[in-house]
């Protein structure tokens, strides 16, 4: 399964988006009519580019680490043999919601049985989970990156993938009514968007590139 193909064919899909705005902004400025209406559709069309970009980047890392998970069970491998990352991981999908809700102790019990084969496996609901809190952007890529002990370094002109930070900051504030879609599309030209989704992609397509490279090389192996 390659990532990498499906988050480049999104990025292309949002860079055709971002094109026809900015086609739209040109003629807004030669035609004055419906001025106020049109500069207000056109704002929001750009603010619309924090969300889509944002569920994108999500989406392809549920995918990446779905896939490592899988790739995992595949081997049919014991616990002992993988890194504590992904013990850990495991034990966090099936157990650490439960916790957190208060589970009856006796049942916790009862269900940690099964572990004891010491084989690694994820429930399917819980292979695509995100292995940090919060929603993903340059620190969490960053912090994963560490915990796997993967070797890779942000492309230049990236900027380190600082814009990851900006894009997550505006999608929440869009999704939970701080700032409507015309505020922040007012911000920003599609100029400006497409700007930084140029250096999103090459920050990201690089990222997922390291993380796909990482399951098929099995890194998740404890080394020797």
């Amino acid at each position: 399964m390659n990532e990498t193909v499906t988050l480049r064919a999104k990025l292309d899909e949002l860079e055709a988006i971002l094109d026809s705005t900015r086609e739209l902004e040109k003629r807004q400025k030669a035609n004055t009519r419906s001025y106020h209406q049109k500069r207000q559709l056109i704002a929001s069309l750009r603010a619309t580019t924090y969300v889509m970009l944002y569920n994108a980047l999500e989406s392809a890392m549920r995918s990446v680490m779905r896939s490592i998970r899988e790739q995992i069970e595949l081997e049919n491998i014991p616990s002992s043999d993988v890194t504590d990352y992904w013990r850990l991981d495991v034990v966090q999908a099936a157990f650490l919601d439960k916790m957190q809700a208060g589970t009856n102790h006796g049942n916790l019990l009862t269900d940690f049985v099964p572990f004891m084969t010491g084989r690694p496996s994820w429930e399917e609901s819980k292979k695509d989970r995100l292995p940090f809190s919060g929603n993903f952007g340059q620190t969490t890529a960053v912090r994963l990156k560490d915990s796997l002990a993967i070797t890779w370094a942000a492309p230049p002109h990236t900027l380190g993938g600082s814009d990851l930070e900006n894009v997550r900051e505006r999608r929440n504030a869009l999704a939970h009514g701080l700032e409507s879609f015309a505020e922040a599309g007012e911000k920003v030209t599609a100029s400006d968007l497409l700007e930084m989704l140029g250096r999103v992609r090459e920050f990201m397509l690089s990222y997922v590139t390291a993380l796909e490279h990482y399951r098929d090389s099995k890194g998740y192996l404890k080394q020797p």
